[in-house]
């Protein structure tokens, strides 16, 4: 009879271990959004609404900051006054405070999941009636809920749709967006069926973009070539990619000028050409920058307020 004791509290400790683990597996970075202090948002209530949303994203063993990803939460708040209640000496505001926690997917404009907190609020001013229903939030039970059920949903979207991703990276390739077609792609979690050919993609995207501006570049290069603008000529050249279709013709005609010009310039055309070499280098904008395009369709967004983008640590 012990032993048959022993045999399941050990199963239950391994599936209480199992549990614990699967909670500390997150498969998707995102963004979460705070709103900036405003008259309505006091600095000290945010704080305290800062510290809700951290517990929520700790107790499912979350911790990141989005920086490659175009998903993102953020909490959607309107205040409505109601009215003034007499309470003998002093009357105390009503307020109607609503809070809706969203989760998206900014580049699809996608809400995959969404919860709301409607509280009935009152206080001697707004601010103390906005920190009233802010501490009425639950964030053991609700807002964790509301999360893992965002990461389940954005499961599931990826299961059945993950083709339309690569079309429309394609469809904004075509239109030139090359930074855009990748911000898509980057967007694709891991555990996606499609993660691996959708990635590897955005290889031969950044490889067209630099044969596209190669060609510019090289006919640019060839016209101040042929007006005897040799600097402005070589500077162009060797703003080219070195992985470009064009790059050998970009290097003879470099190997011309450099018989033609003082080794000054030739210096001052290196350094200039660096700068715009990092300027257009999309392999390096694919890896570090997805955040700006995040930012760049945040803003096309109407909110309430201006967002803060939180780090969860």
């Amino acid at each position: 009879m012990k032993k048959r004791a022993c045999f399941f509290i050990g199963l239950f400790l391994f599936s209480h271990l199992l549990i614990a683990q699967v909670k500390l597996i997150t498969k998707y970075d995102l963004f979460c959004l705070v709103p900036k202090s405003s008259n309505d948002l006091s600095q000290s209530n945010l704080k305290l609404l800062e510290s809700k949303i951290i517990h929520g994203f700790k107790s499912i063993g979350y911790t990141g900051s989005g920086s490659k990803s175009t998903f993102v939460v953020y909490p959607e708040i309107v205040i409505s006054e109601m009215g003034v209640s007499e309470n003998g000496v002093k009357n105390i505001g009503l307020y109607q405070v609503n809070i809706t926690f969203i989760s998206k997917d900014i580049i699809q404009n996608r809400i995959f999941n969404s919860v709301e907190f409607t509280t009935p609020s009152a206080g001697n001013t707004k601010e103390i009636a906005v920190r009233k229903a802010f501490s009425t939030i639950d964030s053991n039970k609700d807002f964790e809920n509301f999360l893992k059920d965002s990461f389940f949903s954005i499961d599931q979207y990826y299961s059945t749709n993950c083709q339309s991703f690569e079309n429309l990276s394609a469809a904004l390739e075509m239109e030139g967006k090359y930074e855009d077609a990748i911000a898509v792609l980057r967007s694709i979690p891991n555990s996606a069926s499609c993660y691996k050919s959708n990635i590897a993609n955005i290889g031969r995207i950044v490889k067209s973009f630099n044969n596209l501006k190669c060609k510019e570049l090289m006919l640019s290069a060839n016209a101040d070539f042929a007006i005897g603008e040799l600097k402005n000529s070589l500077i162009q050249l060797k703003s080219i990619q070195v992985n470009s279709e064009c790059y050998k013709d970009a290097l003879l005609l470099i190997e011309k000028i450099a018989t033609k010009v003082s080794d000054n310039e030739i210096k001052e055309a290196d350094k200039e050409a660096k700068i715009r070499k990092e300027g257009i280098d999309l392999h390096k904008y694919e890896i570090e920058s997805i955040k700006e395009i995040t930012k760049s369709y945040l803003e096309r967004f109407n909110f309430n307020y201006n967002y803060d983008f939180l780090t969860i640590k």
